[in-house]
């Protein structure tokens, strides 16, 4: 897990650096960079368009235990060290990095999570709405990005 984090740092900290250096000969640039990280999946095998998921096959190939409830758990516990170790570290609103946690915001619950869950990764149009509205809106009103 280490290296996944310790990578996915390294490519999140080189992708922000690219962002400002573009901007670098704006004196004027006070662009804020928005990080959006992932809220708690259900890992219950449902891929895009009726294809395969991504998070069930590899916890099948792992030979993790095929009860959804523990596997939520542990896609929990993923999503938790990516936002802990990853994103908060990057968060830094006095630099304009602003990281967006919207863990938590959409149900996993049997009978609602697929009213919100396109698939185990992707929210449906409802979902997207329900983060814009609980987690976007708000941070983007304080930059004066939104209305």
């Amino acid at each position: 897990m280490n290296d996944l984090l310790r990578s996915l740092s390294t490519s999140l900290g080189s992708l922000i650096h690219n962002i400002r250096w573009a901007y670098r000969k704006d004196p004027d640039a006070k662009h804020p960079i928005f990080l959006n990280g992932y809220d708690y999946p259900v890992p219950d095998g449902r891929g895009f368009a009726g294809g395969k998921g991504w998070l069930a096959p590899a916890m099948n190939q792992a030979g993790v235990e095929r009860d959804v409830e523990f596997r939520k758990h542990v896609a929990r516990v993923v999503i938790d060290q990516i936002a802990d170790d990853v994103f908060k570290a990057f968060h830094s609103p006095a630099n304009m990095v602003i990281y967006l946690d919207s863990r938590g915001t959409l149900p996993t619950t049997p009978l609602e999570y697929e009213k919100y869950w396109a698939n185990e990764m992707h929210p449906t149009n409802l979902g997207f709405k329900t983060i814009i509205e609980e987690n976007w809106l708000p941070t983007l009103k304080k930059y004066g990005i939104a209305n």
